[in-house]
C-alpha cells in the first residue's frame, strides 16, 4: 500500500459539513469549536438542508485559515509524508498479519486538513489529519484512521451489510477499541510510536462511553483464538451492554 499525503480544499471543506450534520456520538459543537467555527455558522450548518447553503461561509473560513497557515500546511504535508514513509512497510505487513486480510486499495490518501483532527473512511481510501499535530502525534493518529478503514472492510466482508448499517454504532465502537488495541498492544506496531503515544489507555478519550467495555475486552484481545473470534465477542458485549 502507498500512503499519499495531499492538500484538498474541496473535500476538506465538505467534511466540515459532514461532521457537523452527523449523528456521531461525540459532541459536534465541541468539534466545531476545534475547527474554528463560530456558533452562528454552526447553527446555520445544523439548520441547513444542503451543503450548498453554507458553502460560501465555509469557503470564507477556509481561505482565512489558509491565509494564516499556508506555509505550515505545505511544510506539514512534506514532513508528515517523510515521517510516514519510515514505517509504511511495517504497518502494512503487521496489520495484514493481525487482521488476516490484505489492504483493499493500492493507494490511500491522507488529506492534510485545516479543520479535522482525524477522520476515517468506512469503505473508501481517504482519511483526514490535522496540520497542527506534532509529528509523533500525527503518526499514531494517521495509523489509527487508516486502520479503521481497513477494519470497516473486514466487517463488510465478514458480516451482513444490513446488520452493519442497522447497528452502525456497535460496529464503530468495536472498530475504535480494536484499532487502539492493535496499535498499542502489538509489539512491532507499538514500537513505532514515541513514548507518549504508546499503548492504548490514553486513547479514545473523546469517547468516554467506550472506556468500560474497552477495559473488559483487553484480556480477550490478548488471549484471542482468532481475530474474528475477538470481533464476534466484542460485538456481543455491545449487544448485551446498557450502552
Amino acid at each position: 500500500m502507498n500512503v499519499i499525503y495531499t492538500i484538498d480544499k474541496r473535500n476538506d471543506m465538505k467534511m466540515v459539513y459532514t461532521i457537523i450534520k452527523s449523528d456521531d456520538s461525540s459532541d459536534n459543537w465541541q468539534r466545531a469549536k476545534e475547527m474554528g467555527i463560530s456558533k452562528k455558522l454552526f447553527n446555520k450548518i445544523v439548520a441547513s438542508s444542503s451543503y450548498n447553503e453554507v458553502k460560501s461561509e465555509i469557503n470564507e473560513l477556509y481561505n482565512t485559515k489558509l491565509l494564516n497557515d499556508k506555509e505550515l500546511l505545505l511544510s506539514k504535508r512534506k514532513l508528515y509524508q517523510s515521517n510516514w514513509n519510515l514505517i509504511n512497510d511495517i504497518f502494512e505487513q503487521e496489520t495484514e498479519r493481525i487482521v488476516g486480510m490484505k489492504w483493499k486499495y493500492e493507494n490511500y490518501y491522507v488529506i492534510v486538513s485545516l479543520f479535522h483532527r482525524g477522520v476515517s473512511n468506512m469503505l473508501g481510501n481517504t482519511v483526514y489529519l490535522w496540520i497542527y499535530d506534532d509529528l509523533d502525534v500525527h503518526l499514531r493518529i494517521t495509523a489509527h484512521e487508516l486502520l479503521m478503514t481497513h477494519l470497516w472492510q473486514f466487517f463488510y466482508k465478514n458480516f451482513p451489510k444490513e446488520d452493519i448499517n442497522n447497528n452502525w454504532n456497535k460496529y464503530w465502537s468495536v472498530n475504535e477499541i480494536t484499532t487502539s488495541f492493535i496499535l498499542g498492544l502489538e509489539s512491532k506496531l507499538n514500537s513505532l510510536w514515541s513514548d507518549r503515544m504508546k499503548g492504548y489507555k490514553n486513547f479514545l478519550q473523546n469517547y468516554p462511553q467506550l472506556g468500560e467495555i474497552r477495559d473488559l475486552l483487553v484480556n480477550k484481545y490478548k488471549k484471542r483464538s482468532s481475530f474474528k473470534d475477538f470481533i464476534d465477542y466484542g460485538l456481543s458485549m455491545f449487544t448485551t451492554s446498557k450502552m
